[in-house]
């Protein structure tokens, strides 16, 4: 057996994860531990139903479902895309996910991650707005778009609205200036912030390119979401990864309200291990909330109206992120 998978059993040991091990629940592949869709089926008292394309597998309940394809990453959780380190495999005829993913993706989202009385109290909460200063972020050159302004201006909404919620608010930066990405995580740590949201939005080369999609950092030995294969970086445990549960939850939260509020099109929640989330000391997240250059989105983005539904929807997500965790 790889060292990788003694490493991701003692991370879910140590999130105080005990799995049940039944050879017919469970299998190793190159070093993953995967899990039966069925068994996580039985484990919430879903039903199990399997699509007439034989590759779809389908968990439903009263309030829930989940949809799943035989050799893919992504999978759907109440019709938000989601995605899975590595890409589910099929034996026997059952279908399987990754370990991590049962425990601190589907787990953390369907069942509120166990707390103590003092990490339900949600707080103080650290509102980054991305780039600043020389660092202009994404750009729209022919209306005058910068994603660094864009940034502050919501920022400064939704701590308005936060603040009237009743929350504590630091802003990693209230102007026009340069911070380094260790500077604003520092930032957070200082005020023993209990919730990080990275504003920022997108760039492509490609015009057409358009959606919101919200980042959580990656989990211990697996790969980013952009990458299909392990690095040297994956296998390092960093301060963010003692928080998986919480992104997780925030980064689907935020995600879904803001696909309903918008009626964007959904990227969905992705794992990255980007700098600015990496060394918090609190669970956070980081949002794109959609491409300066796409036309539609752009002239959206010159409407004050916009940007004060994308600051009351990150609001309300908040605000359900909180109840969430006092459902523990």
């Amino acid at each position: 057996m790889k060292a990788s998978f003694f490493i991701s059993l003692l991370a879910l040991l140590a999130a105080g994860f005990l799995p049940v091990q039944s050879k017919a629940d469970t299998f190793l592949s190159n070093g993953v531990l995967y899990r039966s869709v069925s068994e996580i089926g039985n484990r919430l008292g879903m039903k199990l139903e399997s699509g007439d394309d034989g590759r779809s597998t389908r968990l439903s309940s009263q309030w829930t479902q989940m949809d799943f394809v035989n050799g893919s990453r992504i999978f759907r959780i109440n019709g938000i895309r989601m995605y899975l380190g590595y890409p589910t495999l099929e034996r026997s005829g059952t279908l399987y996910v990754p370990e991590l993913d049962w425990q601190f993706t589907i787990s953390s989202i369907l069942i509120p991650p166990r707390l103590s009385s003092h990490q339900k109290q949600l707080r103080t909460i650290v509102l980054d707005a991305g780039h600043g200063g020389k660092d202009p972020g994404a750009q729209n050159l022919s209306l005058g778009l910068n994603e660094k302004d864009l940034t502050l201006e919501v920022s400064k909404r939704l701590e308005r609205h936060l603040k009237r919620a009743g929350f504590q608010v630091v802003l990693t930066r209230k102007n026009d200036r340069y911070l380094t990405l260790k500077q604003r995580s520092d930032i957070a740590r200082k005020v023993k912030a209990d919730l990080f949201l990275s504003l920022h939005f997108n760039a492509s080369t490609q015009d057409s390119a358009n959606g919101i999609e919200t980042f959580a950092f990656t989990l211990l030995n697996q790969p980013s979401t952009s990458r299909s294969e392990l690095d040297a970086s994956d296998k390092i445990f960093r301060r963010a990864n003692r928080y998986d549960a919480f992104n997780t939850l925030l980064a689907y939260t935020v995600q879904k309200h803001l696909i309903h509020s918008t009626k964007q099109t959904d990227r969905g929640v992705k794992r990255s291990r980007f700098w600015v989330l990496e060394d918090l000391s609190c669970p956070g997240a980081l949002v794109e909330l959609g491409f300066i250059r796409h036309p539609e989105t752009a002239t959206q983005l010159q409407n004050d109206a916009y940007l004060e539904l994308l600051a009351t929807t990150l609001t309300t997500a908040i605000v359900q992120y909180q109840a969430r965790l006092n459902e523990s």
